[in-house]
């Protein structure tokens, strides 16, 4: 599993807004307790920088409410509905709230727009009761309204996003969509605070469709029956009114995003008045932390190089962390040799995983057993890890008729 890392400087305003995400241990380690992980496996190092060299993005004159984070360039698709890329989901997460949130293990259980929930019917309905006290970023109230509205645009036949998949599990979903049914038998409205939605079977990835997905106000974008081009005009106006912590200032494209705190938003008051994102590539990521352009430059490959042109700069800290993903080499099935899975398993038990991933990333990795991130709360260390060993490698060619010599 590839490491990444973010780079810090050494400001109180930056750790303090990321503190929350990860516990530091007493090895001046973070560590995200995720699955049946070990700790070394998914261990993320912090290295601090030296704080004795002058930081340069402390003498900017917004330096004391203004974060700017370096990121890779968003596309600009900021509604909910069609954001597709990494950059813009996380600009998505910063306007928009959920009715649930993961925690560092990836488990969907800090309450969010809703306060608490009740499953029923077999494990099939999924019953939310909804924060009387969040409003939308123009003061407006949310509503069980905004979370159908919400669902409804998924479900119509005209929406040609990536998200049919959230709604497509939800009873009626078919039919609503194919203009059988004039309701969606899956998404119920109980009253302003209360709203179920009602599953086709029960299925360990049904709450977090339903609860982790972003709700958008239904008094901005209210729901029309295939009128989804509607949508994608005011996405394309940037036209953003949403429940999170800020909200839209300015989009300049290929360029920055400026946000600002949500006065309406129902956690209260944020660390961090103000956030700006600009666009970086790895050309000058850090050529402008340096210069004191950024304080935090995000998503940076842990490779040897980047570390060391870290380090040079003096003052600014590495975050390392465990990526949400996973590298792989696969079996050509079309070759008759591998055929035989005693074949593949030999050849997995005799192919040093550590060793080639110490060389190949440069100690930036970790042996991942099974085809999902170690920081994912869907992984198991309960499975064979096929642990490097060439006499078991050995016997069983042997014993599948590969014998040596």
């Amino acid at each position: 599993m590839r490491k990444h890392m973010s780079v810090l400087l050494s400001l109180v305003l930056v750790t303090t807004m990321f503190a929350g995400c990860a516990k530091k241990t007493n090895e001046n380690t973070v560590t995200t307790a995720g699955a049946e992980a070990t700790q070394k496996e998914i261990a993320t190092k912090v290295v601090p920088g030296d704080e004795t060299i002058p930081n340069a993005a402390a003498q900017r004159s917004n330096a004391k409410d203004t974060l700017v984070v370096g990121m890779t360039e968003a596309k600009g698709d900021f509604l909910p509905l069609y954001n597709s890329t990494t950059a813009d989901g996380q600009i998505v997460k910063l306007l928009f709230d959920t009715l649930y949130d993961n925690d560092e293990s990836g488990n969907y259980n800090i309450p969010r727009l809703a306060e608490s929930y009740e499953l029923s019917n077999e494990n099939k309905t999924y019953t939310f009761k909804l924060k009387k006290d969040a409003k939308w970023s123009d003061g407006t109230p949310f509503t069980a309204k905004d979370v159908e509205n919400t669902f409804l645009w998924m479900a119509d036949k005209s929406y040609d996003g990536r998200y049919m998949t959230v709604v497509d599990k939800l009873q009626g979903y078919e039919d609503y969509r194919d203009g059988k049914a004039a309701t969606f038998e899956g998404v119920k409205v109980i009253d302003d605070n209360t709203i179920a939605f009602n599953c086709k079977a029960a299925n360990v990835t049904n709450f977090a469709n339903v609860a982790a997905f972003p709700i958008m106000p239904a008094h901005v974008y209210p729901y029309e029956a295939g009128q989804i081009q509607k949508m994608k005009d005011m996405q394309a106006q940037v036209k953003i009114v949403g429940s999170g912590r800020y909200k839209m200032v300015k989009f300049v494209p290929k360029q920055y995003i400026e946000l600002a705190a949500n006065p309406e938003w129902f956690g209260g008051k944020v660390n961090v008045p103000n956030i700006i994102i600009k666009f970086t590539t790895p050309d000058n990521q850090f050529q402008e932390l340096q210069a004191g352009n950024t304080d935090i430059q995000t998503h940076v490959p842990a490779k040897a190089e980047n570390e060391a042109q870290i380090k040079e700069i003096g003052f600014v800290s590495m975050n390392i962390y465990p990526g949400n993903s996973y590298g792989y080499m696969g079996f050509n099935l079309r070759d008759e040799r591998l055929a035989d899975v005693k074949v593949r398993q030999a050849l997995t038990y005799g192919f040093n995983r550590q060793a080639f991933i110490d060389l190949y990333y440069n100690g930036n990795g970790t042996v991942c057993n099974a085809p999902i991130s170690q920081v994912s709360w869907a992984f198991t260390n309960d499975i064979n890890k096929y642990e490097y060993n060439p006499e078991t490698a050995n016997k069983m060619l042997d014993e599948a008729g590969w014998v040596l010599g």
